[in-house]
């Protein structure tokens, strides 16, 4: 079993009782019909039950499009997937998963290959522990690991994963060869696989297939950009009909790309708008996670946090308490103090929270090896600096969390005079995906909803009135 036309539509007459009409689109040319905020699955694993929880709610509550790749949670994100689908009707699911990654299992299969003499062909090898290959060998094993994983015999669509890895691997290794040649070299390798998945159209254990890629959106002067318009005709050329029907790129509030810069069409259509006009199907990811300036912005409201203490007060103590420290010196007052100073929001802090807690121990256990008097006095001195630490961290976490808040009012702020009044007064997430969800060219925003709560708010970026997100509002936002 598989989507069909007439269970995706059997689905979504289904749900439009409780969503209004924009909440689905036709998915390209696949005659398939689907809901426009798609369920994103790159931390969903088959352990976690609240996770299974959220993605059975988000079904429940109209959402048919479920998207994942090989290597998310390194196959448990499939697994979890599979057990879902055996409880709903198959043929109103469209589930999309991709390739290319070679990470955990895929790598340890892939070094075994090469210990034994066969490795597969054209592998990039970017970084250590992070590999990438399309090659139809490797697109030909990790397909059948995937049926298995969802139990079904057939992938609604089948994306290539990234391939641009090859552009930045070339950029450390190949510094010289001209941009010309590497691009010619990619897009051979982006036309035998399309022939292979054209193969496995044939055999039917996939129905559609296209590419995700976080360069579409890059201009032609990028020497890692892809081009949409250029695997379309790669496509043409390797069948007619061909089943090249989707793309998957970035894009947000911040990351404009997609939806600005001219790199189709003789510089004439941005990534979004060919692919309207190519009939082809565009889904959208990290919607509310924006990467400017080599950073993360989290385009959520930013949790409140009470201060507990005046963090400069906060660190005097603890630099005190370090200067009296028995034995070794520690350092991690100032360190602190000068990693907080750079961190925008509450969920950044929150990584380098845990990265000191988890290394924490070491303080503690610095004295263990002290007997009599002095194991004595540092347990004294230790029973005096955890509480002091705890208190820095607390109010540096305070001072992030309200950086945070004035950045988040910023965003609504700049953003506000391109909604609807009704608009305005929503939860910048919810923003966030219904400018993506009202954005042209945009057939289904992927958003991740590992708890039933984030559905919840996703399924708000749905709400009526519609609205034109349009070129005005990405160039102010984008800046």
């Amino acid at each position: 079993m598989a989507a069909s036309a007439e269970g995706t539509q059997r689905f979504a007459e289904r749900t439009r009782r409780e969503l209004p009409p924009h909440a689905f689109r036709a998915l390209g040319p696949t005659g398939l019909t689907v809901s426009a905020l798609g369920f994103g699955t790159y931390r969903v694993d088959e352990r976690t039950p609240h996770q299974s929880a959220a993605l059975r709610q988000a079904i429940a509550s109209g959402i048919n499009l479920i998207d994942t790749s090989t290597n998310y949670m390194d196959g448990s994100s499939e697994r979890a997937i599979g057990a879902v689908l055996r409880e709903v009707p198959r043929d109103e699911i469209v589930v999309i998963s991709k390739a290319g990654y070679v990470q955990g299992q895929a790598m340890a299969l892939a070094r075994t290959r090469e210990a034994e003499g066969k490795p597969f062909p054209e592998m990039v090898k970017y970084m250590d522990g992070c590999w990438h290959c399309i090659h139809p060998e490797f697109l030909a094993d990790q397909l059948t690991r995937s049926l298995g994983r969802l139990q079904i015999p057939r992938v609604d669509v089948y994306l290539l994963h990234n391939p641009e890895y090859f552009f930045a691997d070339a950029a450390k290794k190949r510094a010289r060869t001209p941009t010309a040649t590497l691009r010619a070299e990619f897009y051979d390798r982006i036309a035998r696989a399309f022939a292979h998945l054209e193969s496995e159209v044939s055999a039917g254990r996939i129905a559609w297939y296209g590419v995700s890629s976080n360069s579409f959106g890059d201009p032609d002067s990028d020497p890692e950009a892809t081009s949409i318009e250029r695997m379309l005709e790669i496509a043409k050329g390797v069948a007619n009909p061909h089943h090249f029907a989707v793309v998957q790129l970035p894009a947000n509030l911040f990351e404009t790309g997609p939806m600005l810069t001219r790199n189709n069409a003789g510089g004439t259509q941005s990534a979004l708008a060919f692919t309207a006009a190519n009939k082809l199907a565009a889904l959208v990811n990290r919607p509310v996670n924006a990467y400017r300036n080599g950073k993360l912005t989290r385009l959520a409201d930013a949790p409140g946090v009470p201060p507990a203490s005046d963090a400069i007060s906060a660190a005097a103590v603890v630099l005190k308490l370090e200067a009296e420290s028995p034995g070794k010196r520690v350092a991690w007052g100032q360190q602190l103090m000068a990693a907080a100073k750079p961190v925008q929001s509450m969920s950044e802090w929150l990584n380098i929270e845990a990265q000191v807690r988890a290394q924490s121990k070491r303080i503690a256990d610095a004295g263990a090896h002290l007997t009599g008097a002095a194991a004595e006095q540092y347990r004294s001195w230790l029973q005096r600096y955890a509480p002091a630490l705890e208190a820095l961290l607390s109010a540096l976490g305070a001072e992030c969390a309200a950086r945070g808040q004035e950045a988040t009012r910023g965003i609504h702020a700049r953003l506000n005079p391109f909604l609807p009044p009704a608009w305005q007064g929503q939860t910048l997430s919810r923003k966030a995906m219904a400018v993506l969800v009202n954005t042209p060219g945009v057939t289904c925003v992927l958003n991740g909803m590992r708890r039933p709560e984030y559905v919840t708010d996703a399924l708000g970026a749905l709400a009526e009135p519609q609205f034109a997100a349009g070129p005005e509002l990405f160039d102010a936002l984008g800046r």
